[in-house]
């Protein structure tokens, strides 16, 4: 039933910001979801240790302790280390601009239409 509403909250996201301003909130847990969905079973295992239970056997406020932290390492982990890489391996706009290269590149159509490329 949790996975059926948090699906239509992200289908819907577009619209909810109208009628109900939760589309902020969504934008922001899509924009760490990757690093909290990839830190949430560490912190669950970590947790499960803590307590001496394993993971399937935990009782349910495991989640109250789990989600917040999930979230604010999430974020944490989106801005000083997805973010800064991103910026890194994302290409020079200016760079591009400068050299042209591919606009200045010859069509595969001016290559053959070319006198060069006539055999005869």
């Amino acid at each position: 039933m949790l996975t059926l509403v948090g699906s239509l909250l992200v289908v819907n996201a577009p619209t909810l910001e109208i009628s109900t301003g939760l589309a902020s909130p969504m934008r922001f847990l899509g924009d760490i979801s990757m690093c909290a969905y990839m830190i949430h079973l560490l912190l669950a295992e970590a947790l499960g240790y803590a307590v001496g239970r394993e993971l399937g056997s935990m009782p349910w406020w495991t989640l109250l302790a789990v989600l917040p932290v999930t979230i604010l390492l999430g974020w944490l982990l989106t801005e000083f280390f997805e973010k800064p890489i991103e910026r890194c391996c994302r290409p020079d706009k200016r760079a591009a601009k400068k050299s042209n290269a591919v606009n200045e590149a010859p069509t595969s159509a001016q290559v053959i239409g070319s006198p060069e490329a006539k055999v005869g």
